[in-house]
Order: C-alpha cells, then structure tokens, then sequence
C-alpha cells in the first residue's frame, strides 16, 4: 500500500490475512508464454459513439495544434482555414451531443464553435488579442467536455462517458 498507493486488493479476506506483513511482488506485467500480457486490463469494445466522435476529433486536434502556430505566425490565412475546420468539427459535435441529449456538451461544443467564428473574425480584423482570447475559449470548452465524456484508455485512444454529468 506505501508503493502503490491506487492498487486495489481484489483477493478475498482469508487470504489476504494469510499474507499480512508478509513481503509481496507487485508486477506491472505478467507475459504468457505467446508473449501477450495477461495482466493487462482488456480495452473495452469501440461502440458506435465512440467512431462517430473520434472521427470528429480527429479533425479538432490536428486543427487546434495547427491554430496554435497559425497565431504565433500571425498567419490570417492559415488561422481562418483551420477556424473554419474547427467550426465544422463543432458543429458536427454539437449534433452529437443534441442526439444524446446532453445539455452541458452541447453548451460545450456551441461554446467552442462560437469560439471559432471568433477566431475567423479576429483574425479577418487583424486582432491578435482576439484571437488568442478566443482560443483560449476554445481550449477550456475543449477540456471541460473531455473531463466528463471522454475517457482516455491505456493505449492512448479515448471511448465516450455517456454516463457523465
């Protein structure tokens, strides 16, 4: 319990008390002998959801990396072509969202998309700060959403929290 602090015992009490005090060999792995690690927890099963929204990040991020260096550059035309991406992407998001009738995502995605004309705007005016406001905006509307409906697995992909707030 000192080493591994989020470990969970799922061994039964008798057994338990036979090795109390005892010294104990916490593994991260336990590889078979076809090499596959049978300690490793199974991915559970990409649904539906998952391919639609994961179709629509794979879209939003790529974007929002490249909007980052966009402002930097101070590139008005690479910022309104990966603006108009993302306001695509969370527009797609927001129907999503409607469809499984979570208010506060879609309060989330109209955020994020409104943050994206924003974004197209400023930058048509030449106002950095705008920009940079708004996509600060968009960052937080991103991570407010993720906290709730997105789980992020062992192997890097993420799989929809329907059952969040």
């Amino acid at each position: 319990t000192k080493k591994s602090k989020d470990y969970k015992v799922d061994l039964p009490a008798d057994v338990i008390g036979r090795y109390k005090g005892k010294p104990a060999l916490l593994a991260t792995a336990v590889v078979n002998s076809a090499g596959l690690d049978v300690a490793k927890k199974p991915l559970p099963p990409v649904t539906a959801d998952d391919e639609v929204l994961t179709k629509i990040m794979k879209q939003v991020g790529p974007a929002n990396t490249a909007l980052r260096t966009d402002i930097e550059k101070m590139d008005v035309n690479l910022t309104k072509e990966h603006a108009a991406v993302l306001k695509q992407a969370f527009a797609a998001t927001e129907t999503f969202w409607k469809n499984k009738s979570k208010a506060n995502a879609l309060q989330w995605a109209q955020e994020a998309r409104k943050a994206a004309e924003g974004i197209d705007q400023a930058a048509a005016g030449g106002n950095w700060e705008a920009v940079k406001s708004s996509a600060t905006t968009l960052g937080q509307q991103c991570g407010a959403c993720h906290t709730v409906y997105r789980e992020r697995l062992e192997d890097g992909s993420y799989r929809v929290k329907l059952g969040g707030r």
